[in-house]
């Protein structure tokens, strides 16, 4: 998720898909990988069940689908991923309305692919330290979570966008290499968003595996390039 600005509200229950179209959820549902949802098997650290700020969920040997959110003021990309096979995928972009319209969103995706806990990306300023956009994430999170009844965990998510851009590549160009269109634009700000979400629910998940070099969390140094830092798992 990218550090500035994605203001507005749209309708719940809409999404992007990577041509830039808008995906209401029955259609993100019979696209979505339903074996996925239907995994089981035990959280390798058993951790205990937490409110708004975020110790990981304790799943007992039960379903252990996890699903991540990277929260931007327009959009929020979404990745789905599990602990048995420790790999995140992204799932999809949907446009930010109010939060109770986000909540029943969420709830339909949750319900839909059996998640137990969620992973939220906190976008700390680049020196580690809360700033605005820390509050206002912290704050969507009371209004949307007790409406979910789900564990949540934060994962520290600077940089996520520009490894997400370095992952996905240049943009294409528009017809006769002219710049993108609008919806070329659109469609690549979802990507982008959804591949963010993926990289925080993966680097949530390599911690718990204790895995290393599948997640490319790049530095600030490095975050232009796409270098790993699996070490440090800055986001954003």
């Amino acid at each position: 998720m990218a550090p500035t600005g994605r203001a507005g509200a749209a309708r719940s229950g809409a999404g992007r898909d990577d041509r830039g179209g808008t995906t209401d959820i029955g259609r993100c549902r019979r696209r979505g990988d339903h074996g996925l949802a239907r995994l089981r098997g035990p959280d390798p650290d058993g951790r205990a069940s937490s409110g708004a700020d975020g110790a990981a969920a304790t799943t007992g040997g039960r379903l252990s689908v996890l699903l991540g959110i990277d929260l931007g003021e327009r959009r929020i990309g979404l990745a789905l991923g599990d602990t048995r096979t420790g790999v995140a995928r992204p799932l999809a972009t949907i446009r930010r309305a109010t939060p109770e319209r986000d909540a029943r969103t969420l709830a339909r995706l949750i319900a839909e692919h059996g998640v137990v806990e969620l992973v939220v990306g906190l976008p700390r300023n680049s020196d580690g330290s809360d700033g605005p956009q820390v509050e206002a994430t912290r704050a969507w999170c009371e209004q949307v979570l007790p409406a979910l009844g789900l564990p949540m965990t934060w994962r520290d998510e600077r940089w996520t966008s520009q490894a997400a851009e370095a992952l996905l590549g240049r943009p294409r160009r528009g017809r006769s290499g002219g710049p993108p269109s609008p919806a070329a634009r659109a469609a690549r700000r979802a990507a982008v968003d959804r591949e963010a979400a993926r990289l925080i629910l993966q680097a949530e998940l390599d911690a718990r595996s204790g895995a290393t070099g599948r997640t490319a969390m790049p530095s600030a140094a490095t975050a232009t390039a796409g270098a790993a830092a699996p070490s440090e798992r800055l986001t954003r």
